[in-house]
């Protein structure tokens, strides 16, 4: 009966803490999201249709994304810990640790490993890095054949060139080598040791 009450008081409290920080969100954004608005007026009602299109389908792959990567068959779970940590790292100033925290918080009460929810984290976070890159490289390219390029232009270029470049060489020498892959492995064991040791519980 204690257990029960401990788990319902528990998740009473994330939902409200959830609230909290969308809530917050939105304040701190407050001004972005006015201009946002003012700017989706002034377009037609076919363009904003197909941006909130391509806005649900973002979403859902996303959050499938999470689901594949922790392996649980809860999409509806998957997709609340990818809003939750979206709103939490975007919306907030230094909102990133909080939204570490808030998933883990959500994949702990849904009894997922920590190795596995470590695992989604690394990995999502190096598909989120690609995607975050390779966007404006893309739309830069296509904006560029419409009108002259500038040094600018041609810059970014080369700067999202080398960081997409240089963080796929790195990951597939990190993902091939057993050496690698041993001791960051034991750097994480002697990491969490030392964690342990200081905080048993």
């Amino acid at each position: 009966m204690a257990r029960r009450s401990s788990t319902e008081f528990l998740r009473l409290g994330l939902v409200a803490g959830i609230a909290v920080l969308l809530i917050g969100a939105v304040w701190f954004r407050r001004d972005m999201i006015s201009d946002a608005v003012g700017e989706v007026r002034t377009m037609s009602i076919g363009v904003v249709a197909v941006l909130g299109a391509l806005g649900v389908i973002e979403r859902v792959s996303r959050a499938d994304i999470v689901r594949r990567l922790l392996g649980t068959g809860s999409f509806m779970r998957s997709l609340t810990i990818h809003d939750v940590g979206s709103a939490a790292s975007k919306g907030l100033p230094l909102g990133g640790p909080l939204a570490t925290g808030l998933r883990w918080s959500i994949a702990r009460e849904a009894s997922i490993p920590t190795t596995t929810f470590t695992s989604m984290l690394v990995a999502y976070g190096v598909a989120t890095t690609f995607v975050t890159w390779m966007l404006p490289f893309g739309v830069l390219l296509v904006d560029i054949t419409l009108r002259a390029p500038t040094n600018t232009d041609f810059a970014m270029l080369a700067v999202c060139s080398v960081v997409v470049g240089v963080s796929a060489v790195f990951w597939a020498v990190v993902l091939r080598s057993e050496r690698i892959t041993t001791w960051l492995v034991r750097l994480v064991h002697r990491v969490t040791d030392r964690v342990a040791r200081r905080r048993p519980s």
